[in-house]
């Protein structure tokens, strides 16, 4: 079974028993906070790294919804032993995630959601190599379950932990490869595998919120597309996050 098909059977089953198990909570507008850390994604023949800053923010809906926003702007280098190296790379970065009822287990909890992101990437120019690059972007649409652990209230400043598990339903690589040889076409890979996860802590010191965050995902080798000059396909790729989110009070 694809890990999309997996992951899209276990968020119902814990969707139709948490919507039985959902404990209540109150309604309340937008929190907003900023986030900023480190990003690397890593094809087999090369990667980009760099930093992130961006703006995040949540919203409870009703008792059954929560939706989780995120906007991301980095700065990244290229390097590639093929194609040579570039710097001050340009991306974009947006995802949403929506989050169903909770099912509680004492101080612990899981919810069923769904996530989608897409990114993008200002690749244009020349590399050092004198290789041309191009505009390209990637969406994806992911199910998934969050755990989340409430610790004790005491003297310590951490008040939980949060773990992420999510599944590739499906994804899309667009690569406008026209804007690199005119005799290409612009195409665009599908991708139906792939897992990943989040791991967040909440932190509270001087009445803000801290939330450093751990992140990495993984997205299987897409299919095979004719450019209009040969056969390409999207390699299998990984990515991680590290950084720390500021939630203000």
């Amino acid at each position: 079974m694809k890990t999309g098909q997996l992951a899209l059977s276990l968020l119902c089953l814990v969707l139709m028993h948490s919507t039985v198990s959902a404990q209540p909570e109150a309604t309340s507008a937008w929190h907003w906070g900023l986030h900023t850390g480190w990003q690397k994604y890593q094809e087999p023949a090369m990667q980009l790294e760099g930093p992130e800053l961006g703006i995040q923010g949540y919203w409870r809906a009703s008792d059954s919804l929560k939706i989780e926003g995120r906007l991301t702007m980095a700065r990244l280098d290229y390097n590639s032993p093929v194609s040579g190296r570039m710097s001050n790379i340009g991306q974009r970065e947006a995802s949403l995630i929506f989050l169903g009822p909770s099912w509680s287990m004492g101080s612990a909890s899981i919810e069923p959601g769904l996530q989608w992101g897409i990114t993008q990437n200002d690749l244009r120019g020349r590399t050092s190599l004198g290789a041309m690059g191009y505009e390209r972007d990637q969406d994806a649409t992911w199910a998934m379950l969050r755990w989340t652990q409430l610790l004790a209230h005491n003297e310590s400043a951490w008040r939980q932990v949060s773990l992420d598990v999510k599944g590739l339903l499906q994804g899309r690589q667009r690569s406008h490869l026209s804007q690199a040889a005119a005799n290409h076409q612009d195409v665009t890979n599908q991708q139906t595998q792939g897992w990943g996860w989040a791991l967040r802590g909440k932190i509270q010191l001087w009445n803000q919120d801290l939330e450093p965050y751990l992140q990495w995902q993984r997205i299987e080798t897409s299919d095979t597309v004719f450019d209009g000059v040969s056969y390409v396909k999207e390699p299998a790729n990984k990515k991680l996050w590290i950084g720390l989110g500021w939630w203000p009070r």
